[in-house]
């Protein structure tokens, strides 16, 4: 795959990303609420934007990428989370399959012991108007034993194109190698498409770096298990560290940085629950002296309300953000300053690029309440990243930010924000690998 290295893919970033007016529902949304949960063991667990990191799956004699591919996967697949730097450990599969006025092209795979990860561009023929356009599915597994659904997310690139980044998880071990399968179902097909491939991940599963783990004591949700690859961190918990309803949150502590859980879960009451962090960085883990779980205990501005006054506090706080005075440095566009509804003000006083990421830099009044801000009503960029990490410095804090487009984006504060205050508990367990 070593035809990968002389593209230069930044001459494609002029490509603006913009979202619908559907889009934009459906992220808040999910910034809301973090990550929907089903009582199943097959179910997933879909994070506010899924980006998950992976690790690499090798096929032999696979085709090379065509160079009319690259500007769609730098500039829209990235931002779903399939990244460029994993083009040299990918697969170009490049198999179109149509069926009933849709085409689905299956165009690059990578992979590691409990989740698969593929792009996929989906053509819709002039029959289907984006308002009739059909549910989609994917399933896979090897030797024809199809075993998992799918997450990821997706974006239209003109009326008649979507682009997908799909993962496909699950709980037990995917095999060592063999025929691996992706299949995509729909009340519109009268067939199901089928992608058959060989494959084998072997070189993915002798990298990994597992750690079975004890905790300094215990807390709501313990890790049992974390394995490392240079694409994903998968944790194994007794209790759910995504989606927790009780207004729990939690957050690995690398030394100095706190990562939040940010990821997709799998799972179900019974069984050991395990969760991919999409924004855990392989050295940070292999690197780190002193790892911990800290649990955060908050009480929710939006308890207490019905769904119609919560609506109507999110329109009125997101409307009284909008008219803030806005700045714009490094191509960055944001609000420097807002004042809480306890009159504590927050500042932001710097930002900065460095290695495709974003940095932001926070002070205020009140560190806790600035602190409850970012990590439970946070920020988002208009490219769709959450908060990666959070740093506490002498004045405040430096909140990450990953796959920021280099120009045109822009540093949003999520409605409901400017009520929080910082009252909230924080409990923390040491990690011990064995």
């Amino acid at each position: 795959m070593n035809s990968y290295k002389n593209v230069n893919l930044e001459e494609f970033n002029s490509i603006d990303i913009e979202f619908s007016k559907k889009e934009k529902e459906q992220l808040k949304k999910r910034l809301r609420k973090k990550i929907v949960k089903e009582k199943s063991k097959r179910n997933v667990f879909a994070a506010a934007v899924a980006v998950l990191l992976i690790s690499a799956m090798l096929v032999p004699n696979v085709r090379k990428v065509c160079a009319d591919a690259i500007p769609t996967f730098n500039n829209l697949y990235e931002t779903l989370g399939f990244k460029s730097e994993y083009l040299d450990q990918s697969v170009y599969i490049g198999k179109t399959y149509e069926e009933n006025g849709i085409k689905i092209t299956l165009d690059n795979l990578i992979g590691t012991k409990h989740l698969v990860k593929a792009t996929l561009k989906i053509q819709y023929s002039d029959k289907w108007s984006e308002s009739k356009r059909p549910l989609i599915f994917f399933d896979s597994g090897f030797n024809g034993e199809m075993s998992t659904g799918s997450t990821g997310g997706y974006k239209d690139t003109d009326k008649n194109t979507t682009i997908r980044v799909i993962d496909l998880m699950q709980d037990k071990e995917f095999k060592r190698k063999g025929d691996f399968t992706i299949k995509a179902f729909s009340d519109a097909f009268k067939k199901t498409m089928t992608w058959n491939m060989k494959v084998d991940f072997s070189k993915n599963f002798d990298a990994a770096i597992e750690k079975d783990v004890t905790m300094s004591k215990a807390l709501e949700a313990n890790i049992k298990h974390i394995e490392i690859n240079k694409n994903v961190v998968a944790i194994s918990s007794d209790n759910w560290l995504t989606s927790v309803s009780n207004g729990k949150s939690y957050c690995l502590k690398m030394d100095n940085k706190l990562y939040p859980i940010i990821g997709a879960s799998i799972g179900d009451e019974k069984c050991t629950k395990l969760t991919f962090m999409e924004n855990m960085d392989y050295n940070a883990v292999k690197n780190s002296k002193n790892i911990s779980l800290v649990e955060y205990q908050n009480k929710d501005v939006y308890d207490k309300m019905t769904k119609t006054e919560m609506d109507k506090l999110a329109d009125e706080q997101q409307k009284e953000l909008d008219k803030l005075p806005k700045e714009e440095k490094v191509g960055v566009t944001y609000t420097k300053n807002v004042t809480f509804k306890n009159g504590n003000k927050a500042e932001i006083y710097k930002i900065e690029r460095k290695r495709n990421k974003l940095y932001v830099y926070f002070k205020g009044n009140d560190k806790k309440q600035l602190f409850n801000m970012l990590l439970n009503y946070g920020l988002y960029t208009s490219s769709g990243s959450l908060v990666q990490s959070i740093e506490e410095t002498n004045e405040g804090y430096i909140a990450e930010f990953n796959d920021v487009p280099k120009e045109n984006v822009a540093l949003k504060i999520q409605a409901g924000a400017l009520e929080l205050n910082g009252n909230y508990s924080e409990n923390e367990s040491r990690i011990i690998l064995k």
